[in-house]
């Protein structure tokens, strides 16, 4: 290093992606808000696939629908058996 000057090391700044988060909005809202403004954008990566955050708010819909047809509530608790993958977001 030149100077003596020490310098951040580079994960730092790769990592440097602090951003107020809006502390009156659940974590769905913003999650359909971001698909609403860039359905195509990736939301969940996975090494054997993904999706995008329009997928994901179908995907969720399509969910909470079957769940509710079932007689699932606001207030239900459900149990969830799914290994890791994108589905397990959903």
């Amino acid at each position: 290093m030149s100077g003596g000057a020490a310098r951040r090391p580079v994960p730092g700044e790769w990592n440097d992606t602090a951003r107020p988060y809006p502390r009156d909005a659940a974590l769905h809202e913003l999650v359909l808000a971001r698909a609403a403004e860039r359905p195509e954008e990736p939301a969940v990566l996975a090494a054997g696939g993904g999706l995008s955050y329009g997928e994901l708010a179908a995907r969720s819909e399509r969910l909470a629908r079957t769940l509710a047809a079932h007689g699932v509530g606001l207030e239900t608790r459900v149990g969830v058996a799914v290994e890791r993958s994108p589905e397990l977001i959903v």
